[in-house]
């Protein structure tokens, strides 16, 4: 048998991990605005270019998260870090995208499991370090393809929305596991702040934390231990009303196809089962899943609490997944967009790792519970030698998988762009189109076909007409009187 060193183990993987996002990283600095990047911060792009102030310029953006809420769009929090995209100081600032999106991603799932694993279950660091980054793998490594990786890390004004607001919700959720364990003023200020703006990010995320401050809120008052959680969860509810009573809602809502919310909701859950099990899922995280339960039952006996309710927590996990579609569905009847359907899936990866996490616990101490001595000490003595047959199997399968389709995993399309000079090919035509566009002396900027589009870097481009939307905002954003793509 081969003893399982969680601490050596740990810091292996979180080396792995930083390893795998390098060529994403990497490949971000061939990276360009485009569509929603020119339209959203266009104003503060022109406040920018008149001032020259940075901070100023900083300022302006929140307003105009203001400014969208009266106007355009309810959610005032995604709206004004949209307005602040990278590319309003210069687009050579663009490539942070990807490492602001990666950022809060993993930020926010070791903060999350630190708080679930080490503050609320008691259990080692090193545990909760080991089951973030095999939550962070498959999250962002086996993503469906067809433009969520591309939404998800590289478009900014999608990732920002989306992406970012996932891991910063989940930080929230950190910084709320934290409070109910310790009374802080700073932390109930903290906690309050974030959770209101959050009330004002995405719906599908927004509506998540409500779900989950709803939650807070009933543990607290039914709970032995009185905190003083219910003040930010109740301020994430707030943010979320305001938000969705927004003057803003009533503009954009004349172009939604709204869906009957009972059908949404039912819809919603059938789709957990279509579309993210049966069609989203493949063969790896199962695999990763299943590293995770030998974890977790190793650790189980460790627990300084009592998990008594798995079918419960279980159907709570799996609802979660289904809370998370509804808003699409009601709004337009689909989630087709990419950037929705990242979110969908990194918040399925998320609950399926806390399902099984609980689970294998749960068995863990139900075996030593009932003297299962023998049982338990022979499955906890076998823990190291079966993680290490899981993770063979894991790299073995990929290698495979990475021989067939070289795009199979996130990373692995990364390097196949780069290796190939596609990400070249497309930053050089884009500094050819930006010479062009910057160039006073042309008021009708034309611009040539790309002769590649980098699957993960590639979102959308302007079109032969000139009255396209993304044709006009390209225009103002740069003054010109027409922009217009040449074949």
């Amino acid at each position: 048998m081969v003893k399982l060193n969680v601490k050596h183990l740990s810091t292996a993987l979180i080396v792995f991990y930083v390893l795998s996002i390098i060529p994403m990283i990497i490949l971000g600095f061939y990276n360009f605005p485009s569509a929603d990047d020119f339209s959203m911060a266009l104003e503060t792009h022109r406040h920018f270019r008149e001032t020259g102030s940075v901070l100023s310029s900083l300022g302006y953006g929140l307003y105009m998260g203001y400014w969208y809420y009266m106007n355009w769009t309810g959610y005032f929090f995604s709206a004004a870090l949209t307005a602040l995209c990278p590319g309003v100081f210069s687009e050579g600032l663009y490539p942070l995208t990807t490492i602001i999106m990666l950022g809060s991603l993993t930020l926010g799932v070791f903060f999350f499991f630190d708080a679930v694993v080490v503050k609320k279950l008691g259990i080692s660091k090193y545990y909760a370090r080991i089951i973030s980054v095999l939550a962070l793998l498959p999250m962002i490594q086996s993503m469906p393809r067809e433009g969520a990786r591309n939404e998800a890390f590289y478009w900014y004004s999608g990732s920002i929305n989306y992406c970012f607001m996932f891991g910063l919700g989940l930080f929230w959720l950190g910084l709320m596991i934290r409070l109910s364990e310790k009374k802080s003023t700073a932390l109930i200020a903290a906690t309050s702040v974030l959770g209101f703006l959050l009330g004002g990010a995405n719906y599908m995320t927004a509506l998540s934390l409500a779900v989950m401050s709803a939650a807070f809120v009933i543990f607290d008052i039914y709970g032995r231990k009185k905190t003083l959680i219910f003040i930010p969860a109740l301020c994430n509810i707030i943010g979320l009303i305001i938000s969705m009573t927004a003057p803003g809602n009533s503009v954009r809502g004349e172009a939604l196809n709204y869906m009957n919310p009972v059908v949404a909701v039912f819809r919603s859950i059938y789709h957990v089962f279509d579309m993210c099990i049966n069609e989203w899922l493949t063969w790896e995280v199962p695999v990763m899943l299943a590293l995770v339960a030998i974890i977790c039952f190793k650790a189980g006996r460790s627990l300084s609490i009592r998990l008594r309710h798995p079918v419960l927590f279980s159907t709570f996990c799996f609802l979660m997944v289904a809370v998370n579609i509804v808003p699409p569905l009601y709004a337009m009847g689909n989630f087709e967009a990419g950037r929705m359907v990242a979110i969908i899936w990194m918040q399925f990866v998320l609950m399926l790792v806390l399902l099984v996490m609980y689970d294998s616990m749960w068995l863990s101490q139900l075996l030593n519970d009932k003297n299962v001595t023998e049982s338990g000490e022979l499955l906890g003595s076998a823990a190291g030698s079966g993680f290490l047959s899981m993770l063979g199997l894991l790299a073995a399968g990929l290698l495979l998988s990475l021989y067939v389709d070289p795009g199979y995993i996130t990373s692995a399309s990364a390097i196949s762009d780069l290796a190939a000079g596609n990400a070249g090919i497309y930053a050089k035509e884009n500094r050819d189109r930006l010479q062009i566009l910057k160039d006073d002396s042309v008021s009708d900027a034309e611009l040539k076909e790309y002769s590649v589009k980098p699957s993960l870097l590639y979102f959308s481009d302007v079109t032969e007409d000139t009255e396209d939307w993304v044709n006009k905002a390209v225009a103002d954003y740069y003054e010109k009187s027409s922009v217009r793509l040449v074949k």
